[in-house]
């Protein structure tokens, strides 16, 4: 399970999409299509560039989807009480603007945070506790990702477009704490 594996067919039903289930089945297809070129170039770019510019574009995508549903959003009754929010069907370019910034958000994360997130912790420990430290990371990866999987349908009904603010937020903080990180190892 990834950082892309939350439930997105409650995010394009809350777009107000017809075929929620064959947009989200093209948002996978974009992670796994988008991740195969940055394992090829990770080495290339390096792991803080890719750290710094995806944090800045997932924050963007977020950031603006948020705006979106907020700015257009209605409440609504789901009969199936996956979200209490959409966007109504006389804003159809509104909801394509979501989608695509949700598809943007995927290839972001695929090509940057995705696999750097796997790379890095094999890289940055020292041998004798590697095996450990990177099988902790990898156990705290798929715990984080379970909290979002379960997490993101109640912040859906509950917060709304508010859930894209506080996620984008985190991205902000992520891409302060990455770029803080490479000057304090500059200047060692």
């Amino acid at each position: 399970m990834t950082k892309t594996d939350i439930p997105c067919s409650y995010i394009m039903k809350g777009a107000g999409i017809a075929d929620e289930l064959l947009t989200s089945s093209i948002q996978y297809i974009i992670n796994v299509a988008m991740t195969l070129p940055a394992i090829l170039y990770l080495d290339k770019f390096g792991r803080r560039p890719a750290l710094l510019v995806g944090s800045f574009l997932m924050m963007t995508w977020l950031f603006i989807s948020g705006a979106l549903q907020a700015s257009y959003g209605e409440h609504w009754d789901d009969p199936d009480k996956n979200t209490s929010w959409r966007i109504p069907s006389n804003h159809k370019s509104v909801s394509k603007a979501i989608v695509a910034c949700a598809y943007l958000f995927v290839a972001s994360f695929a090509t940057t945070w995705g696999p750097t997130s796997w790379t890095y912790p094999s890289e940055i420990f020292p041998a004798k506790v590697r095996a450990k430290a990177v099988s902790l990371a990898t156990a705290s990866n798929w715990a984080w990702n379970c909290a979002l999987a379960f997490g993101v349908p109640p912040l859906l009904w509950n917060i709304n477009w508010k859930m894209y603010m506080i996620f984008a937020a985190f991205n902000g903080a992520a891409l302060v704490h990455v770029r803080q990180s490479s000057w304090h190892m500059l200047s060692l």
